[in-house]
């Protein structure tokens, strides 16, 4: 999915980078589109509003994924406002507001939640933090040696 938002960010001269926290495999269940969506949506911010940003990184972790920017983050107190519907996170108003509330309607609906975190000159991460996936089921062995 990051590849798909490299030339966006080689224009603005952003590095993107993938980083795994842990050891994998990771597994979600979910439907693919719509965190893929949520993925999409969260890099797309980063990419259009992270003021300053030279990189954006996106971590697997046990838990989720987040994506990182190292622009300059957002006033003190911002951060809850933006995922609520038409709220935007720059003076300029730019688009309409809607993205980060449908991330979190995405992330609600997969049991989910949406994290976002920023201080002022310290860059801005936001979480998609997913349930713990079931513990896969053993099935039972069958002995098919005569006794």
């Amino acid at each position: 999915m990051l590849a798909d938002f490299s030339p966006s960010a080689l224009d603005a001269g952003i590095e993107l980078a993938l980083e795994q926290d842990g050891k994998g495999p990771f597994l979600v269940q979910g439907v693919d589109a719509a965190i893929r969506s949520a993925l999409a949506n969260l890099v797309g911010n980063a990419l259009i509003h992270a003021r300053g940003a030279r990189r954006i990184v996106a971590t697997l972790g046990r838990d989720g994924i987040s994506i990182h920017d190292d622009g300059a983050g957002l006033p003190d107190g911002a951060e809850h406002g933006l995922i609520e519907p038409f709220q935007t996170g720059n003076a300029a108003g730019d688009g309409a507001g809607l993205g980060l509330s449908i991330v979190r309607e995405i992330m609600a609906a997969h049991g989910g939640e949406l994290i976002v975190s920023s201080a002022p000159g310290g860059g801005t991460t936001m979480s998609l933090r997913f349930p713990a996936a079931p513990a896969p089921v053993k099935s039972p062995q069958l002995d098919l040696q005569e006794r």
